[in-house]
C-alpha cells in the first residue's frame, strides 16, 4: 500500500486550513508565538490575539456570558447563584486553571468563521458536548445541561490532558 498520496494530501488539506490563520489573513485571528508556553503542563499553545485590547481572559468571558443568554433566553440569569452562571463559572475556573483559555477561543474563531461563512460544522460530539463553556461559545450545539452531560468527562484538574474538541466538517 502506497502511503505517499495518503500523507501528501493530509498535508495538502492541513496546510489550506492552517495557512490563512499563520499568513495574517482576515479570516482569523490566530498567533503564533513560538517559545511562549502557557500554563498548561504540557504544550505549547498559540496565543489569541483578542480584538480592542482585551486580554484573553476578559474576552472569553464577555463571550460565553453573551452566548449563555442567547442559547438560554427564558432563564434569569442575573441570579449569581443561577445553577447555569454557578456551571460556567466552575466550568472557565477550571479553564483558566489548566491554562486553556487561548485554546478555546482558537476554536471558537474558527468554528465561528466557519459558520460565517457557511461552511458546513457539525453540532460537536464526544466529551465536549459536555461542556457548557462550549455551547455557550457554539463550538457544540448540543445542550449539556438538558441531556445531563458531565463537563468532567470533558476536561477534569485531576486528569492533566488537552481538552478533545470533535469537530466534524
Amino acid at each position: 500500500w502506497d502511503h505517499e498520496p495518503l500523507l501528501h494530501n493530509t498535508f495538502y488539506a492541513l496546510h489550506g486550513l492552517v495557512h490563512p490563520f499563520l499568513s495574517g489573513s482576515p479570516c482569523g485571528r490566530l498567533s503564533v508565538a513560538l517559545g511562549r508556553h502557557n500554563t498548561s503542563h504540557f504544550a505549547k499553545c498559540p496565543t489569541y490575539d483578542v480584538p480592542g485590547g482585551e486580554d484573553s481572559w476578559t474576552y472569553l468571558n464577555r463571550l460565553c456570558e453573551s452566548g449563555l443568554r442567547e442559547r438560554y433566553p427564558e432563564e434569569d440569569l442575573e441570579q449569581a447563584d443561577h445553577p447555569l452562571r454557578k456551571r460556567l463559572e466552575y466550568e472557565l475556573s477550571v479553564i483558566r486553571r489548566m491554562g486553556f483559555v487561548d485554546y478555546f477561543l482558537i476554536v471558537w474563531d474558527y468554528i465561528n468563521y466557519s459558520r460565517q461563512h457557511d461552511i458546513a460544522v457539525g453540532p460537536g460530539r464526544g466529551s465536549a458536548a459536555g461542556s457548557l463553556v462550549s455551547y455557550a461559545l457554539g463550538i457544540t450545539n448540543i445542550d449539556p445541561i438538558r441531556h445531563a452531560l458531565m463537563f468532567e468527562r470533558f476536561l477534569n484538574p485531576e486528569r492533566i490532558s488537552m481538552p478533545d474538541i470533535d469537530v466534524d466538517f
